[in-house]
């Protein structure tokens, strides 16, 4: 199963998460409290994504309470 499987499957487990949010979660979970910046640096391994993507992503997750 690669990368991408995995995350579909999570998204049916976290239901209301898009793949992108839980792209996101997992930096969060794996790394404990991190910075934006540490965040898309972590996501740009992987795939391109803007700056402020990220930033508009962690907002609305926090404002959501996830």
């Amino acid at each position: 199963m690669n990368a991408r499987e995995r995350l579909v499957r999570m998204t049916e487990r976290y239901a209301g998460l898009t793949v992108q949010d839980l792209e996101i979660m997992n930096v969060v979970w794996d790394r404990g409290e991190v910075t934006v910046r540490e965040v898309h640096d972590a996501l740009l391994e992987r795939r391109a994504i803007a700056y402020t993507s990220v930033i508009t992503i962690l907002a609305i997750l926090e404002s959501n309470g996830k």
